[in-house]
């Protein structure tokens, strides 16, 4: 059997890790390329404080040179971004799919379509634009922070020091900023899926609009669907743009402390004075990614509420688990009942085997058709136990279903295609299909 887990937005990321960490490699080199440019722009304000034009020239020069290869770099790392995120959308699409088909007929059937459309629809795009797109940003400025902590360092140790300690500080944050996303997050997640079910039951009912004239009560209750959803998007942007808002006030805070504390370096001599426009550019480069990483990571990690409504899939993805060869199906004490008192029927023993065929004959309302819903498993005995080749009929998945083991449901559809596949008259009654798909040869 198939073995079951909750899938998570960290086993989501997991599924494309090597693409994933080729895409960090590329955010990096592109990072050291940029906090090489800052450097190169102190050397060149460095050279023009001392007249010197060639040195100002050939430090711009290679400072262009430094940003065509990161246009180039992200070129590419876009188009390779982008098809990564979609295999991520389809892992994801298909681990709800795996997770749906898992369960019981029962559980199937207790959730509206609509949920599962809004599941494969808008839980991904929601999943994508705060989560996916989030762990791109946080892999982009967490190589600016790292290379321009270390070009710091380079210029002094004390503003690499009095970067990290402040750098902490925002770091620190995730924690509490995450519990003022989450439920804001989830509550997006199900005006979504409101949005999906009540929209798809007006229209299914126009007809029943167009009949008594009753646009105006349609467009009221759709608007009032759309309001819902929008109050709800609307209060996740009011909360994130509160997170952003501390974030970018201990960000600027750190960012003049450290530019006040270069300009005292500079003012004793420990570096010459045009650096302070590398310092100013690391700096910003610092905070600002620490402070972007702590909000978008508050995004990724609020999405697993997302994630926390799903059942569990089967690790087998989207592969279809070998279906047996039938051989036999076997009912042993099997009993039922609706209401516990009065009982469907009691301790039926019975086998099927592999090339049986078997009519269950008996009068109305006795639980022939209760007994084939209890075979494909849409109810439970009440007592007793059905296997199938042996193995009890509880313990199989649907992939492991043998191969051959169907049910066709007696839909008044079905049997009216029937009737026109045999060519009957109009007239034929429904119950007259069956036979009529043995009509006469000419």
């Amino acid at each position: 059997m198939s073995k079951q887990k909750p899938m998570t937005i960290y086993t989501l990321i997991a599924s494309e890790k090597w693409r994933n960490l080729s895409l960090l490699a590329i955010f990096w080199v592109n990072s050291y390329f940029q906090v090489e440019t800052a450097l190169l722009l102190g050397k060149a304000t460095n050279g023009l404080i001392g007249h010197q034009l060639s040195q100002f020239m050939t430090y711009l020069v290679q400072s262009l040179s430094l940003w065509l290869l990161t246009i180039g770099l992200t070129f590419f790392q876009t188009r390779f971004q982008r098809d990564t995120m979609n295999r991520m959308s389809s892992h994801m699409r298909w681990s709800v799919t795996n997770g749906i088909l898992s369960q019981s007929y029962q559980q199937v059937v207790a959730q509206k379509p609509s949920t599962y459309a809004s599941w494969l629809q808008n839980d991904v795009q929601l999943v994508e634009n705060q989560a996916l797109n989030s762990l791109y940003i946080m892999m982009r400025f967490s190589g600016n922070a790292f290379f321009a902590s270390i070009a710091l360092f380079r210029l002094h140790w004390s503003l690499a020091v009095t970067a990290l300690v402040l750098g902490l500080i925002l770091i620190a944050l995730p924690r509490q900023l995450k519990k003022l996303v989450n439920k804001r997050m989830k509550q997006v997640s199900e005006a979504n899926e409101i949005l999906m079910h009540q929209s798809n039951e007006l229209f299914e009912n126009y007809d029943s609009f167009f009949s008594f004239g009753q646009f105006g009560l349609l467009r009221k209750r759709l608007a009032n669907v759309l309001t819902q959803w929008n109050t709800a998007h609307l209060n996740l942007s009011k909360r994130q743009a509160g997170v952003n808002a501390i974030i970018g006030i201990i960000n600027i805070s750190s960012q003049i402390f450290l530019l006040g504390l270069t300009g005292y370096l500079a003012w004793q001599h420990y570096f010459a004075i045009g650096f302070i426009v590398s310092v100013s550019e690391l700096g910003t480069k610092v905070f600002d990614s620490l402070g972007i990483i702590v909000s978008y990571w508050t995004q990724l990690s609020s999405s697993q509420v997302i994630f926390d409504k799903y059942p569990l899939h089967n690790t087998t993805n989207n592969k279809q688990e070998a279906g047996q060869v039938f051989e036999s199906l076997t009912i042993k004490d099997g009993s039922f009942s609706f209401d516990q008192a009065t009982p469907i029927f009691k301790n039926i023993d019975m086998t099927i085997q592999k090339g049986d065929k078997m009519a269950i004959v008996g009068a109305s309302g006795i639980g022939k058709s209760t007994l084939l819903q209890i075979i494909t498993q849409k109810l439970s005995l009440s007592a007793g136990t059905i296997f199938v080749n042996h193995q009890p009929l509880t313990d199989m998945t649907n992939g492991q279903m043998p191969d051959g083991f169907i049910s066709v449901p007696q839909f008044t559809e079905l049997l009216l295609s029937l009737i026109h596949i045999s060519e009957p008259t109009r007239r034929t009654p429904i119950s007259y299909a069956v036979f009529c798909l043995k009509k006469k040869k000419k």
